[in-house]
């Protein structure tokens, strides 16, 4: 009853559970927990700038709609597709509703809910050391998960901080970068380190065109050339310990995506190349 007479809390423990949800990787639960939380939290006015950020997911939500018209499937699959593409629409409003209600507390609140994250993250990544005798690439993925996108943005916030408003001690904020890239790291996601490499870049300002951000990311491709260089002439194999593993996805990512023809009966073929896999089912 306390937790309910303190909105803020409230609001607090809604945003944790809305982002915690979202790692279990059932859709279904996730889908719930927005709507419900969507509902408790609905607003009476909504910023233009929160129309506008919606308006492109609404239009190919219409546009769904209307073309469901013209081809003749279940209701559950009628179901399943809208329910997908409202998804982004929903998340957005739900988020909204949760931060904006106290915004001096929301990056406050993101950061919180993402050293939660991390801690649950490394916890389960002891667990499978613990299990499994050793440091499996494959096995801490699997028990841990294989991505994390919100963590990145934490780290973000977390190292421009000023940017922010964000009135941490060093100390505090040092600990707190510690946890959740440690926690990020062990992911071993390529996508989560392009992303965070990208959205680096583009808060020291250089993904605009100057001379700076051109000489910046020259050499920033040169570091990765080298960096990929080495990586092929190691030769990092499918099945190695440890890091080795990860290496080998680094070292395939260039072509993973150009295969034209994937064997989905070889589960090395298709995990190696899923890219593919996903590219010729767009196409088809």
């Amino acid at each position: 009853m306390l937790v309910l007479k303190n909105k803020s809390t409230f609001y607090n423990i809604l945003f944790f559970l809305c982002i915690g949800v979202s790692y279990l990787n059932y859709f279904e639960l996730t889908f719930m927990v927005w709507t419900f939380t969507f509902l408790i939290t609905i607003k009476n006015t909504y910023a233009k700038e929160l129309i506008k950020c919606l308006f492109p997911f609404i239009i190919i939500l219409l546009i769904a709609i209307i073309t469901s018209f013209f081809y003749e499937s279940s209701v559950y699959s009628k179901i399943k597709d809208f329910t997908y593409l409202f998804k982004p629409i929903l998340g957005i409003l739900v988020g909204y509703q949760l931060l904006c209600s106290y915004p001096k507390e929301a990056f406050k609140n993101i950061i919180k809910t993402g050293v939660l994250i991390a801690i649950i993250h490394l916890l389960l990544v002891v667990k499978s050391i613990i299990t499994k005798g050793s440091f499996i690439v494959n096995d801490i993925r699997q028990v841990g998960g294989y991505f994390s996108d919100f963590e990145v943005y934490v780290i973000i916030i977390l190292i421009f901080y000023k940017k922010f408003d964000l009135e941490y001690s060093l100390k505090k904020r040092n600990t707190l970068l510690l946890i959740v890239s440690f926690s990020c790291f062990l992911y071993l996601s390529r996508t989560n380190f392009i992303q965070f490499i990208i959205l680096y870049l583009g808060l020291k300002g250089y993904l605009l065109f100057t001379k700076k951000a051109v000489k910046i990311i020259f050499i920033s491709l040169i570091t990765v050339s080298i960096a990929y260089g080495s990586i092929w002439y190691i030769n990092p194999k499918r099945q190695g310990k440890g890091l080795e593993a990860f290496l080998y996805k680094i070292k395939i990512a260039p072509i993973e995506p150009f295969k034209t023809r994937i064997d989905k009966e070889d589960w090395k073929d298709f995990n190696d190349n899923y890219r593919s896999y996903e590219n010729i089912t767009t196409i088809k």
